[in-house]
């Protein structure tokens, strides 16, 4: 018996995905897949489209044969601990024997080395993120700049690959995620044995829909609009689309969420805000500076957000 696991969001499950499910299957001849999906909350710290039992009906009525929470605290933590997280579960099923993502990139050769190297971290790599870091940059853009650097003059590496495949590696939201579960995999000595499957047409980002194969960005986007539904079908299994229909009357918004949050500053002993797990201190005092100063939920990330912490890490904040 094999069992190939996933890590998603569905959010939703779209053609992508049964693209990825339908290929990880073919590639490991697996008997069945496994999904670990994140709950309400993405990891963008963002509400998903419909509630995690909706999107657990699609990933069923597509193909897959069992859906796993991934906990909120760690489905909306940094993509590091995400991965973790992920792939512990799936270790921890004694059940699976490799694991299937999608990446701009397609192979999994380049994305292993640069794992394999951030999982030792030399002194090297370590000595170059801190002079970016010192140069203002955030710490996922000085971890990038600093692993450009330290593979493009690397003999070991700089033979191998050039340096825009390097870049891409490095700078591709899907292929950082890989490398995070590569990591994890090299972290937990586990003998699930990866593959990735190239991602098709969309990029992760992109708003707009152009064939049967668009992002779940794209998807939510178009979804807001009345006149979309038939460019969000075409995109989308059946059964999907028809519970995405069935079950969604509007989008979840951080908006909603506003009154809850200003409670929770108000009432909340400082002490405790930060003692919050996989959240720096600094970022919060933040946002208690900030939050009394704004009205809504938009605004208060924007002033938030810098040089040294995104936009994202603030939403997941």
């Amino acid at each position: 018996m094999h069992v190939t696991g996933i890590v998603a969001e569905y959010n939703p499950f779209h053609n992508g995905h049964l693209y990825q499910l339908n290929e990880s299957r073919k590639l490991t001849q697996s008997d069945f897949v496994i999904a670990v999906m994140s709950g309400n909350f993405t990891q963008r710290g963002l509400p998903s489209i419909t509630d995690k039992f909706v999107r657990t009906q699609m990933a069923l009525s597509c193909g897959v044969d069992m859906v796993l929470e991934l906990p909120v605290v760690f489905a909306a933590a940094s993509a590091e601990r995400f991965c973790e997280a992920s792939i512990s579960i799936l270790q921890k099923t004694g059940l699976v024997n490799s694991l299937s993502f999608g990446s701009e990139m397609g192979d999994v050769g380049l994305l292993k080395d640069i794992a394999t190297v951030l999982a030792d971290e030399p002194p090297l790599l370590s000595g170059l993120i801190k002079d970016y870091l010192s140069q203002d940059y955030s710490f996922p853009r000085a971890r990038e700049a600093a692993l450009v650097h330290f593979f493009s003059q690397h003999l070991n590496y700089s033979s191998q690959y050039d340096l825009d495949l390097i870049k891409s590696a490095v700078g591709n939201p899907n292929n950082i995620l890989g490398i995070e579960y590569l990591k994890a995999l090299i972290k937990y000595q586990s003998s699930i044995i990866p593959l990735t499957i190239k991602r098709k047409s969309s990029n992760y980002h992109d708003t707009e829909i152009y064939s049967a194969i668009a992002s779940a960005t794209a998807i939510r986007a178009q979804f807001k609009a009345s006149d979309s539904a038939e460019a969000i079908k075409n995109c989308m299994p059946l059964a999907s689309y028809e519970l995405l229909l069935k079950h969604v009357q509007h989008m979840p918004d951080l908006s909603d969420l506003e009154a809850f949050l200003h409670y929770k500053f108000i009432f909340s002993n400082k002490l405790d805000l930060y003692a919050f797990w996989d959240i720096p201190d600094d970022l919060i005092h933040s946002l208690l500076k900030y939050f009394t100063k704004k009205n809504t939920f938009s605004r208060l990330i924007e002033e938030a957000t810098s040089k040294t912490y995104t936009k994202a890490t603030v939403q997941r904040t």
